[in-house]
């Protein structure tokens, strides 16, 4: 399953306002089932979200995921991520330029925009 940053970046936007608690299934998302469970499961590998996640009889794919809050790195990424033309003008350059890159990168650009909106110089 590839991963998509738009699906990430949701998740973390609708986490951040949903009570403690909440099944990913009350988030509204259009993405299957799956696809919302793998990537809820890559933000708290990435250790920007804590969630519980339960599988049955060794399953692959997690039959009950409950989100129980951002973390402080995921608040972080998320003030960096909010802005919808800094989110798509980052997107955008990674398309054109390379088609696909590391979580790593996207979160330097946006930190670069961020500096640059703030009026900053970027290292």
């Amino acid at each position: 399953m590839r991963r998509h940053f738009d699906l990430l970046r949701t998740i973390l936007l609708r986490a951040e306002v949903s009570a403690p608690g909440t099944n990913v299934l009350e988030l509204g998302l259009e993405q299957d089932f799956a696809e919302v469970a793998h990537h809820v499961e890559l933000l708290v590998e990435a250790g920007l979200l804590r969630a519980q996640i339960n599988y049955l009889d060794h399953s692959p794919t997690p039959v009950y995921v409950v989100l129980e809050r951002l973390t402080w790195a995921g608040h972080e990424f998320l003030d960096l991520a909010r802005d919808d033309a800094r989110w798509n003008q980052v997107l955008s350059r990674v398309t054109a330029t390379t088609g696909a890159t590391s979580f790593e990168i996207v979160r330097s650009m946006l930190e670069e925009a961020h500096h640059r909106a703030l009026g900053r110089p970027v290292n």
